[in-house]
């Protein structure tokens, strides 16, 4: 282990004081870099990010900036290099020639150790998982350079295109999907052989410490599957399947331990599961997160858990997976607690699953409901704080709500992830129609469960549209509605942007085969004709590279001469996710005051 620190300003233990200085704020923490037994980790916030540089056996040492574990190269710290941190290339073009020289990352500085025999501009170089193996790819074809023997492969020729291309740990295998011929491919780089693995989801092999084993991902009986398979068995494809009407997230082996994320027991249970060389299966986490893939370092295996509005980094040894005692949980942070004085249920409403926020017994008081529909629209609400920070800085609104006496639904309508595959496609051509029939469906179950008389939606991206239309098409059910860098026009916002990916859903940009559905889609006839003087707040980043600042000022213009009372709130300097403190307090503030919600603090 090396500690090559520079203006360390504090250090602390596993179970050493927090040094946050961000109380009560939601921490997210994510590993930036590896280097050996080594990690440089940011812990994100709306107040702000905090840098530390830990190490696997907890111990951590709080920065100003990022940590830079890897050593410049020629004055450049973007170059390859192995997932330990050890090695590095330096490419240098040299007359007509490109010369590749291979460094020793664990000097300072970096020391060079000879030229690799490649000299030829190559498209990408990959050093394998276990970091003594090199892959140059050509083109059509790879070669692999071993750092032991100084040994160099020959050429064997791939397909043109690697999407989620993959290596195994020694660099014997190289995968990638094809969508030519639906499946996965994989080349034996060691036999100069290929295989195929019929597939119908893209999407990635991961491969054993040793070699021997496979897994990835396909569609069975409409899910998203997880199977296993042996590699000594190809051409013969013999699998195992380990998910069964469940979704199946991310998965990787660390060691020959096989550790994946699903939701198993219901929608948002994403629990860590591990299994062995032996088929031995085993929950690690009942609240794991899928905000960051998993991934290896120095021998473990590091995956997050979500505690209050903490999300932080868990390291795990494989060959020793009961002893809850010795996984590290890095949260140099501290954790910040949820909200206390609320209850979450997971509910089912007309065969749509959500998350009931509600107030304690004895605050009970309101009849007010507030349906919050996330954006996408393939994404999933969560029973605590999400997965993601763009979405967490949400639920702690919404949370509040519910802290303030309020009732609040998650919904996750047609169209969500972490369902069927038809229950993902089912809203594509149907835009504004089943979705906001799951709208009204909670509405009307609400209001005879909860006694509920005013409703309002609230929405981000996609939710803030669905928001906006739920009120039109709805709105003798609406009591108002609130849309966070909402799409309002669909018709002009994929004809003035054909790229968007939106035009997904409507089957392409605005044609005669498809008019009648960007038409059901609108928002601005039930405007016009139904909504009288409910509150509608339009809320936009000034500097949204997602959904132009157009769809909500034209929005805005469009509700004003028709008499109808909207409120802006424009947030300069953020982007489609809101990131500050000062934005998320002002949207609280604008929401409070429009839809009157006096009892709501926004304060953290």
């Amino acid at each position: 282990m090396r500690f090559t620190l520079i203006a360390a300003l504090a250090l602390i233990g596993a179970c050493g004081a927090p040094l946050s200085t961000l109380a009560n704020e939601i921490q997210y923490g994510f590993i930036r870099e590896v280097a050996e037994d080594e990690m440089a980790i940011e812990f994100r916030s709306p107040g702000g990010s905090e840098y530390f540089h830990c190490n696997t056996k907890g111990s951590c040492r709080q920065y100003d900036e990022l940590p830079q574990l890897l050593p410049a190269i020629a004055g450049s710290t973007d170059y390859p290099h192995n997932p330990q941190g050890t090695y590095g290339v330096r490419i240098l073009p040299w007359g007509e020639m490109t010369l590749h020289i291979l460094y020793d990352l664990t000097e300072r500085p970096a020391q060079p150790l000879g030229y690799l025999p490649v000299r030829e501009a190559m498209e990408r170089i990959r050093f394998s998982p276990d970091g003594r193996s090199i892959l140059f790819f050509d083109g059509n074809s790879v070669r692999r350079f071993d750092l032991r023997t100084n040994q160099m492969t020959e050429p064997l020729y791939l397909d043109r295109n690697l999407p989620f291309l993959s290596i195994s740990p020694g660099g014997r295998y190289v995968s990638a999907y094809s969508y030519a011929n639906p499946g996965h491919r994989i080349w034996d780089l060691d036999q100069g052989r290929d295989y195929t693995i019929p597939a119908e989801e893209p999407s990635y092999v991961e491969f054993s410490q040793d070699e021997t084993r496979a897994a990835y991902a396909d569609v069975y009986q409409d899910y998203r599957t997880l199977f296993e398979t042996t590699l000594s068995d190809l051409p013969t494809i013999e699998t195992t399947r380990l998910t069964v009407g469940d979704v199946a997230e991310d998965y990787l082996y660390a060691g020959n331990v096989l550790f994946y994320l699903a939701n198993t027991d219901s929608p948002y249970d994403w629990s860590l599961w591990a299994r062995t060389a032996r088929g031995e299966e085993t929950r690690i986490e009942q609240n794991a997160s899928y905000g960051d893939f998993l991934r290896r370092v120095d021998g473990h295996l590091s995956y997050l858990k979500i505690e209050g509005k903490t999300s932080l980094p868990v390291l795990i040894d494989p060959d020793d997976l009961a002893d809850e005692d010795e996984r590290v949980a890095l949260a140099p942070v501290g954790i910040t607690p949820a909200e206390t004085d609320i209850t979450r249920e997971v509910v089912s409403v007309a065969g749509r699953s959500g998350v009931l926020l509600s107030p304690e017994r004895d605050n009970r008081n309101s009849d007010t409901l507030f349906i919050w529909l996330h954006g996408g629209p393939q994404r999933q609400t969560s029973l605590g704080y999400h997965p993601y920070l763009s979405y967490a800085v949400y639920d702690e609104l919404l949370e509040r709500l519910a802290g303030s006496g309020y009732h609040v639904l998650k919904l996750d309508y047609t169209g969500s992830w972490g369902y069927s595959k038809s229950f993902l496609t089912a809203l594509h051509g149907n835009i504004g129609v089943v979705d906001v029939a799951d709208i009204e469906n909670a509405i009307e179950h609400y209001e005879d469960e909860l006694d509920i008389e005013a409703t309002y939606l609230i929405g981000n991206s996609y939710g803030g549209y669905l928001a906006l239309k739920g009120i039109a098409e709805l709105a003798d059910q609406v009591a108002g509605a609130i849309s966070i860098n909402g799409v309002s026009n669909w018709y002009s916002l994929t004809s003035r942007i054909p790229s968007s990916p939106f035009t997904k859903l409507f089957e392409g940009v605005p044609d005669t085969h498809n008019l009648a559905t960007y038409r059901r889609a609108e928002v601005f006839s039930g405007l016009v004709e139904d909504v009288d003087d409910q509150p509608i707040l339009i809320a936009y980043s000034e500097e949204d590279s997602s959904v132009p600042v157009w769809q909500s000022t034209e929005y805005l213009d469009f509700a004003r001469a028709h008499g109808k009372n909207v409120t802006e709130l424009a947030l300069p300097g953020e982007d489609h996710v809101i990131k500050r403190r000062d934005s998320l307090t002002a949207l609280c503030e604008a929401i409070s005051a429009t839809v009157d919600v006096s009892r709501m603090a926004c304060d953290r």
